[in-house]
């Protein structure tokens, strides 16, 4: 006889093994509509597929509202700390790295694991010499935003409050379950905060 818990969690694991065995199937019955006869007609089968995505991760139409750019450095490397508001209580943070005396000939958005700053990404911290992937960028005059994303560590209050019950739990994890409540992901905002930071890009270079 097993216990409840344990039934429970071997219920669940059986359910999703068999969920993926069966997924290359189910993938190709899903996805035999596309057309990939030429670019127009792909993206005129795929749109129920993006808009079935959109509802899975919970993203919604949110247009940036207000800009704020604020020079950090501009020595060898133009960096900017980037808000990107859409919404008074939302926004998106990025720092944007620029070659120096170079036309930007185009962007890159480089997102940093959940575990890593945006500055220990790019190799900027005190003391650090910029990541060589950073530098090869900017010699070729590609800019480069560096999104700012929630970390995965445990050392917050509520992280250390709620791990009273169930064990300990990291930022990420709580967002992922406060936002299942409301309809939302924290790869949904993060795809929106992303978005933003491109269209922000997008408005930089117009006014150039």
């Amino acid at each position: 006889n097993r216990p409840i818990g344990a039934w429970q969690y071997w219920q669940a694991e059986h359910y999703y093994r068999n969920q993926i065995a069966k997924s290359p199937e189910e993938r190709d019955r899903v996805w035999r509509d596309v057309d990939y006869s030429s670019l127009a007609a792909y993206k005129t089968s795929v749109k129920g597929h993006r808009e079935h995505l959109r509802k899975m991760l919970g993203v919604f139409d949110l247009k940036p509202t207000e800009y704020d750019r604020v020079p950090l450095e501009r020595d060898s490397v133009q960096i900017e700390d980037v808000v990107v508001w859409l919404q008074p209580d939302f926004s998106a943070r990025a720092l944007v790295f620029a070659p120096s005396g170079g036309t930007v000939r185009g962007a890159v958005i480089a997102l940093p694991d959940a575990n890593q700053t945006p500055q220990d990404f790019a190799g900027i911290l005190e003391g650090e010499t910029p990541a060589p992937w950073l530098q090869d960028l900017l010699q070729h005059n590609i800019a480069v935003a560096v999104p700012l994303f929630v970390e995965r560590t445990e050392d917050c209050k509520l992280c250390k409050q709620l791990g009273y019950y169930g064990g300990l739990k990291d930022e990420r994890r709580i967002l992922e379950e406060l936002g299942f409540i409301v309809g939302r992901t924290m790869t949904g905002l993060e795809v929106q905060q992303v978005l933003a930071v491109t269209l922000e890009r997008a408005a930089v270079a117009r006014e150039h």
